[in-house]
């Protein structure tokens, strides 16, 4: 099944500020501060990508065509919340989910909604993105709430980017998706959600 997913409401700060990222990078002048600021900004959402997790709190909407199989899974965790379903009913009109109605699993790697015990999930409209959720995901709101791990794996990213990103062609070097190291770090941390291509 086909999702789509927007950001609601972006993480009001990163993982790595700009003073730990300076400390990596062993920079000790402000001129590069923007530069390193979009880096990391950069790496968060490379590795949140690649883990397909939430790292600071953030607030999405994840849209999909209709309920089915029994379960909605959500492709960021650790999911805070299951803040509103809304859906398209026959007739054309949204309508906003009861909570009554369904279960929030936020403790699986993979979170899951599921319809309640002896409820079912309503009909919808046969239409594209007729179902939206709203949910909150992340570790926490500060960057001392992301494992350590993580926040090491950004550092690795930007300081390789810094290093060698201002050039497009690296003569001698083979792209990787990510340094090893990095991907190392990251690999405990991978939820292994696939929710259709």
């Amino acid at each position: 099944m086909r999702y789509g997913l927007e950001t609601r409401t972006a993480p009001t700060t990163e993982p790595v500020d700009t003073a730990d990222a300076k400390q990596h990078l062993r920079v000790d002048t402000s001129d590069d501060d923007t530069y390193i600021d979009g880096l990391v900004m950069a790496a968060r959402m490379r590795v949140e990508e690649y883990l397909q997790r939430a790292l600071i709190t953030t607030e999405y909407t994840m849209k999909v065509d209709l309920f089915s199989a029994d379960v909605i899974f959500l492709p960021r965790s650790p999911v805070q919340s299951v803040d509103e379903i809304r859906y398209i009913d026959d007739g054309g009109v949204q309508q906003t989910l009861a909570p009554s109605k369904y279960r929030a699993d936020l403790t699986s790697t993979t979170p899951r909604i599921t319809a309640a015990y002896s409820e079912t999930w309503p009909t919808t409209r046969p239409i594209m993105n007729a179902i939206e959720v709203d949910f909150t995901a992340g570790y926490g709101d500060s960057a001392s709430d992301v494992p350590e791990p993580i926040r090491q794996a950004i550092r690795i990213l930007v300081g390789t980017w810094y290093d060698d990103g201002r050039s497009a062609i690296q003569i001698g070097s083979v792209a990787s998706a990510l340094p090893k190291t990095a991907d190392y770090l990251l690999g405990p941390y991978r939820t292994g959600f696939q929710y259709g291509v």
